[in-house]
């Protein structure tokens, strides 16, 4: 079995689980930047079996990238927890708010020293 089956398999069969919630964060933070979640909130509590699991999609998303297969269980994991691609999503979002603050700042504090 992939490592993106044996994930999928374990999230759809552990369903609110924090083992299952971390898997699929992980999953869909590689499948969609738009809903990335940092390396450490995808881990931090995953027991061995499910960090080598982790581990080896990584590494199979790494040499592959993404395949109909990877994005067929992506899009189920999606299906099954939206609010997780939701909050992604909203971080993402709040991320590019933030640098549009700071670019705008940086431009002001450019055009005043250059007066």
């Amino acid at each position: 079995m992939s490592p993106y089956e044996a994930a999928l398999q374990w999230i759809m069969s552990n369903p609110g689980s924090g083992s299952a919630n971390s898997l699929a964060k992980l999953m869909l933070s590689l499948w969609n930047s738009r809903c990335a979640f940092a390396v450490s909130e995808c881990v931090w509590n995953l027991d061995g079996a499910r960090s080598e699991l982790a581990l080896r999609a990584i590494e199979r998303y790494l040499k592959e990238g993404e395949t109909p297969e990877f994005n067929r269980v992506c899009e189920q994991i999606h299906e099954a927890h939206p609010r997780l691609w939701e909050l992604g999503d909203a971080a993402s979002r709040a991320k590019a708010e933030l640098r549009e603050k700071w670019e705008l700042e940086d431009r002001r504090n450019e055009d005043e020293e250059q007066n």
